[in-house]
């Protein structure tokens, strides 16, 4: 299988996390995404495996996004604009190690 389907799942997650709706759906999907995506589940080890990105970094990522720091350091006013670039930048390295 391709690694481009595996990553579009780790993104997917990244994106509901990245979410600020309100509406139910979002918010479960916000909290199973974050609650996944700090797990040491055989199925995130699995599907970062297929992504060829580390779980590690995967993790990290996400504390990142949870904590804003992106969002302030990318210095954009538009939130829609710093997350959709953020998640740009995750399909196009084959490691989150090269992220900044």
């Amino acid at each position: 299988m391709s690694k481009r389907l595996f990553q579009a799942i780790i993104l997917r997650a990244l994106e509901d996390l990245a979410s600020n709706s309100k509406m139910p759906e979002n918010v479960f999907a916000k909290r199973e995404a974050e609650s996944w995506l700090l797990s040491s589940s055989k199925d995130l080890y699995l599907i970062c495996d297929c992504a060829s990105f580390h779980p590690k970094d995967v993790q990290r990522w996400t504390r990142k996004i949870l904590s804003g720091d992106f969002n302030r350091r990318a210095g954009y006013e538009n939130q829609y604009l710093e997350k959709s670039l953020l998640m740009q930048e995750v399909l196009s390295t084959s490691s989150l190690d090269d992220i900044k």
